[in-house]
């Protein structure tokens, strides 16, 4: 087993930055609404490339009206402060994942693997009748493994060998083992390094903890969003939905088996669980911010 070499041990001061707009987004009071879509037009108004996506969203298929939005502000209004949050976030985040480095293939399948583990965790949250949440999972779900990117741009030939070992990062075990090895560090412990240097809510830097692989003792004394983004992600690897890694049918078996298990907790009706295995991708395929993120990378 042949390892690039690693330039330095990842520190605070090399971690790639986190637009200013993002971070001062994350701050703002959700429960003043009103307020909130005031300060959120003041900040998204000032980076015209965040403010041609926002009206390209709001002028899609998915939203479209008899009369085209054509102010900032019909955009917030039609879309929602939530909504305009993710989507910022969304843009900010396809612009790590689409640095001008080596890797293409890796850093595609971390952005797909991320992205629909998002869209997964926010469909997920709406049949749970989550809806307050929904959005919180998509952040969650979109954020939760940046340390594996990070680690990826600080160091790709290293890092493309580890992820290449652990079967596409799927064996958790052996990826953090390999990492730490290399790094002095494992992906989880960079996720919360950039989180906590980016800001964001507490929620989605306690995720950094969780595992999609291990059984979950008590999953209704998790909180939702972790186990809502747990589930997101196991669904995401035993549908292969990025396409790039196709498990064996023992570890479907078994990883479906985890799904069913701890998605009893949030008491899924039958149809609602038929939804989930036969057609919940399709609707992912006809969200808008899938759509968006093959501007970035075909999906």
């Amino acid at each position: 087993m042949v390892f690039g070499f690693v330039p330095a041990i990842i520190r605070i001061q090399d971690l790639p930055p986190m637009p200013q707009v993002v971070s001062k987004i994350l701050q703002l009071d959700e429960n003043n609404v009103e307020l909130s879509s005031d300060q959120l037009q003041a900040l998204v108004s000032v980076d015209p490339a965040l403010t041609a996506k926002i009206m390209k969203m709001a002028n899609s298929a998915f939203f479209a009206r008899s009369r085209k939005v054509s102010t900032l502000s019909q955009a917030i209004t039609l879309l929602g402060f939530r909504t305009i949050k993710s989507l910022t976030l969304l843009v900010s985040a396809s612009d790590l994942y689409n640095a001008k480095k080596a890797k293409k293939k890796i850093r595609k399948e971390l952005w797909m693997r991320s992205v629909l583990a998002a869209l997964t965790a926010r469909v997920l949250a709406e049949k749970a009748g989550k809806n307050h949440i929904r959005e919180d999972c998509f952040v969650t779900g979109l954020m939760k493994n940046v340390g594996r990117l990070i680690m990826l741009l600080h160091a790709p030939d290293a890092y493309a060998d580890i992820y290449s070992h652990s079967e596409n990062g799927y064996k958790e075990d052996t990826l953090h083992t390999l990492e730490e090895k290399v790094f002095g560090i494992t992906s989880p412990e960079v996720s919360r390094m950039a989180l906590q240097e980016w800001n964001f809510p507490e929620v989605v830097i306690q995720s950094t903890y969780t595992s999609f692989k291990t059984p979950i003792e008590s999953p209704e004394d998790m909180n939702p969003i972790h186990l809502l983004t747990i589930l997101a992600e196991r669904y995401v690897f035993f549908k292969n939905l990025t396409g790039t890694f196709d498990l064996p049918e023992p570890e479907k078996e078994k990883l479906l088996a985890l799904f069913v298990h701890d998605a009893r907790t949030l008491n899924f009706s039958h149809e609602i669980f038929e939804f989930i295995l036969t057609d919940l991708y399709k609707q992912i395929k006809e969200d808008d911010f899938y759509h968006f993120t093959s501007e970035i990378f075909s999906l």
